[in-house]
């Protein structure tokens, strides 16, 4: 691989990175976002809530139609709309002093956080190793977020929430500008594709659906982790540690993927993800001691956070045109979305039980759905789990070449 080539896929990374990171901010940093929406408006927690809700909701329908629109639209171009979007939203959200107008504001913000998510999901899919340019998206976004939730709180007081505002969209303006690093997408595929812009539907179903059960139990918990705590008389400060604790947990599993992942073996890393995520609900199982509690934050997030790359690299291969790994950022947002209602359509007099079993029988059926849609696509002398390929030798080198 000449030098030059290494330098393409160097800057896609960086570009794909940045807009991905931008496009999920407001994700990244929920806890904080929603503290600058409520000061900004004074709205108060619900009103806020609303907000956020719907610049979420708004973010998860653009992705969805992203994922029609990197086939047909000049990647760089979508990007560069994307940009602006969420620019004019950010900008108008530092003006908008009432619900209504940061519901306006938001809306725009969202469509373009969507469409940017979108091209970057496509993008990181199609490098020459998926998983690995995942983990790398997921660390540098999880470090990021942790560096602006501890900026928020010292800063805001001083300067307020609108250069908080302003800043978001100048960083928008910033990975739009590194549009031109992208690859063109999917009309430059075209020419070359003969046949292989085919979808693995039995990879893609499997990898979609395995994405939607896992993100719909981590969303179960995750919702109620800091109630559970508190039912257990856990101590609110060191709730709030633990939490801190286990977003920078999330950092390290992210890591480690990047370390760890290879594109022949995704089975086993995920086995494991799934193992050490059962765990993490079960310590949260009846009367929990404090040291339990933090010990159960960082198994969870290392482990949701370790298992997205690969999660990720499944969906780039089922499709080596990015559609499905764009339409994966969509599902991962709707069963994060649909965990704390499943949650609380099961809490009642056993406490969080019924949704921690819940949570680790919908674990555990991802884990089989996903398993089952490998087998499937793997070659005939791959019987170990280890050495279950997710594409063929012919699909893996149409995946170089959107990178030019």
């Amino acid at each position: 691989m000449s030098q030059q080539h290494t330098m393409s896929e160097r800057r896609v990374l960086v570009s794909a990175c940045a807009l991905g990171i931008v496009g999920a901010l407001t994700i990244f940093i929920a806890p904080g976002f929603l503290g600058l929406v409520a000061d900004q408006a004074r709205l108060g927690e619900a009103g806020a809530g609303y907000v956020i809700s719907v610049d979420i909701n708004t973010a998860a329908v653009a992705i969805a139609i992203a994922t029609f629109l990197i086939t047909r639209i000049n990647w760089p171009q979508l990007t560069y709309l994307a940009a602006g979007l969420i620019a004019i939203g950010s900008f108008a959200t530092a003006q908008a002093h009432t619900e209504s107008a940061l519901i306006a504001a938001r809306v725009c913000a969202g469509s373009g956080e969507g469409l940017a998510i979108g091209v970057s999901f496509a993008a990181l899919g199609q490098d020459r190793n998926p998983d690995r340019a995942f983990g790398v998206y997921l660390a540098v976004g999880l470090t990021v977020a942790a560096a602006i939730l501890l900026v928020i709180p010292v800063l805001q007081p001083h300067i307020g929430t609108r250069p908080f505002f302003m800043a978001a969209g100048a960083a928008a303006v910033g990975a739009g500008a590194l549009a031109s690093w992208l690859p063109t997408g999917g009309r430059a595929a075209s020419p070359t594709v003969s046949g292989l812009s085919a979808i693995h539907w039995r990879l893609a179903i499997a990898g979609l659906l395995g994405v939607f059960l896992y993100f719909l139990a981590q969303g179960a918990v995750w919702s109620y982790f800091g109630e559970i705590g508190a039912a257990s008389h856990v101590a609110p400060a060191l709730i709030g540690r633990a939490l801190a604790i286990s977003s920078i947990a999330g950092i390290g599993g992210a890591l480690l993927a990047v370390v760890v992942c290879t594109r022949s073996e995704r089975g086993l890393p995920l086995v494991a993800s799934a193992a050490v995520s059962v765990a993490s609900f079960v310590l949260l199982l009846g009367h929990i001691s404090g040291i339990a509690f933090v010990v159960s934050g960082i198994l969870f997030n290392a482990a949701w956070n370790f298992s997205m790359p690969f999660l990720s690299g499944i969906c780039s291969a089922a499709d080596a045109r990015g559609r499905i790994v764009c339409s994966m950022g969509c599902i991962q947002t709707v069963g994060t979305g649909l965990g704390p209602a499943a949650a609380a359509t099961l809490l009642g007099r056993n406490g969080f039980s019924s949704v921690l079993w819940m949570s680790v029988a919908v674990v555990v059926l991802s884990m089989a759905v996903v398993l089952a849609g490998l087998r499937a696509t793997s070659p005939p002398s791959g019987d170990d789990l280890s050495a279950i390929a997710p594409l063929s030798s012919q699909s893996k080198a149409h995946s170089h070449e959107p990178t030019s």
